[in-house]
């Protein structure tokens, strides 16, 4: 089964899905910087072949936004296996 983020067209999916939601986002291929107008929340990289992702939560990230881009990017491709890093949180 392939990931449905192979097509371009998925990817700028997720991108314009996001910006409705308010985020800053900057794409390149498979990887989103996204921003919550003050500063980056996360970094989104995207292994569509492997069916593999990976949300990296920097500092600045509330637990509610990196939900919120799990939930979105889950909805895209409910198959994808998503790891959830969260930078600054240790535990």
């Amino acid at each position: 089964m392939y990931s449905p983020f192979l097509l371009y067209e998925n990817r700028l999916k997720l991108l314009r899905l996001l910006r409705e939601r308010g985020y800053y986002v900057r794409m390149h291929a498979y990887e989103y910087l996204v921003g919550n107008g003050k500063e980056l929340v996360a970094i989104v990289i995207l292994e569509p072949r492997l069916r593999k992702g990976l949300i990296l939560g920097l500092s600045g990230s509330e637990p509610a936004e990196i939900g919120e881009l799990r939930d979105l990017i889950l909805s895209l491709d409910k198959g994808l296996e998503l790891e959830i890093r969260l930078k600054g949180y240790e535990g």
